[in-house]
């Protein structure tokens, strides 16, 4: 006979085998459940309360058991993730209407949270599944001190000799700048799809420049998508060959779009801090099993014409995305000591590349 859990998150129903249960674990308004295998199941719910609706729903499946229609006698414990907490209901005693209309025991699983259990009958479980659920409440009821489960994947790794750090995101983010050697160097800069660095970072000396001498009519032969805006060809991501992070550190590198800045902006805690002495964001993953993973994010300032703006007060991120509202605009990540967001910049100016691989 086997027994499980069953879990009803928004996203899908899970079966647990409680045999394979290791132990509960705490994670703030989340339980992670560890199962062998070096496994691991979260929960949207505090382990106090997954703690009370489990124990509810053993007793309720203790006078309640009964087999299922191939005999196995599989007894299952539903555990919605946001469950809604539990009232008594209100009963009026007429013995002639318990009678007429005593309701028959139902045969799909007991939801949670269970109506008080009435009767003192006892099934007749085989005594190793007894023993596994009176451990699992055991296991419950022991203080467990508050420590972290981390996930089973890497924290940190390296990818062609360059460092990355796992913060739960849809890529793994760099612990460097191209053109850094440690995390709070600045590193180098470079114009929005050039794969060198330059002297001076002007309109007249961008790389996909045909015309013009300022952005109000420069024309481009490259990443464009108006017509007044030179040459059209509706590319709104750079190439490998045009991306610096891909060049330049090979394997799977490269630069990270508008929308995995939107997720690091999203998903993690940013904290103006200082580190070796140079000001930045220490940016930490708020997704549970990772919250102990970050990345620093130096203030290292841009580049234009031949002056470097705003180093140590404010900094610069290219994106792989173009602007295509406006294709002289290019998506960049930009932040000082208030604010962190991401922004349209003018492709010719030198900013700092972070890369990421997936």
């Amino acid at each position: 006979m086997n027994d499980y859990l069953y879990f009803n998150t928004r996203d899908e129903f899970d079966r647990i085998d409680i045999s394979r249960i290791v132990f509960f674990e705490a994670d703030g308004n989340y339980t992670n459940i560890m199962l062998t295998g070096n496994l691991k199941v979260v929960i949207g719910i505090n382990l106090s309360r997954m703690e009370q609706y489990l124990s509810d729903s053993l007793r309720e499946k203790a006078s309640n058991h009964k087999p299922t229609a191939d005999g196995r006698g599989e007894q299952t414990i539903v555990v919605p993730e946001n469950p809604v907490p539990h009232k008594e209901p209100e009963h009026t005693h007429n013995p002639e209407q318990e009678q007429k209309h005593k309701p028959e025991p139902e045969e799909k699983p007991v939801p949670l949270p269970p109506p008080t259990p009435k009767g003192n009958g006892f099934p007749k479980w085989p005594y190793a599944v007894i023993a596994v659920l009176v451990g699992v409440i055991v296991f419950l009821l022991i203080p467990r001190g508050g420590k972290r489960v981390q996930t089973s994947q890497p924290s940190s790794g390296t990818e062609n000799g360059h460092e990355w750090v796992d913060l739960g995101l849809s890529v793994k983010w760099a612990t460097c700048n191209v053109g850094a050697s440690s995390p709070s160097a600045y590193g180098d800069y470079y114009a929005w799809g050039e794969t060198s660095t330059k002297s001076s970072y002007t309109v007249e000396n961008y790389r996909f420049r045909t015309s013009g001498n300022s952005w109000d009519n420069v024309k481009l032969s490259k990443y464009n998508t108006q017509s007044d805006r030179g040459i059209v060809d509706n590319r709104s991501t750079l190439e490998l060959s045009d991306d610096v992070a891909s060049q330049k550190w090979g394997g799977s590198w490269r630069m990270p779009t508008y929308e995995e800045f939107d997720e690091l902006l999203d998903k993690c805690t940013w904290e103006w801090t200082t580190l070796n002495g140079v000001g930045g964001y220490r940016v930490t993953s708020e997704i549970p099993g990772y919250t102990d993973r970050s990345i620093f994010l130096p203030a290292a300032g841009c580049r234009d014409d031949t002056s470097l703006f705003d180093a140590g007060s404010s900094g610069y991120y290219w994106s792989g995305s173009l602007y295509t509202d406006y294709p002289y605009l290019a998506w960049d990540l930009g932040f000082d000591s208030d604010y962190h967001d991401a922004s349209g910049y003018y492709r010719y100016g030198g900013l700092s590349v972070r890369p990421v691989f997936p």
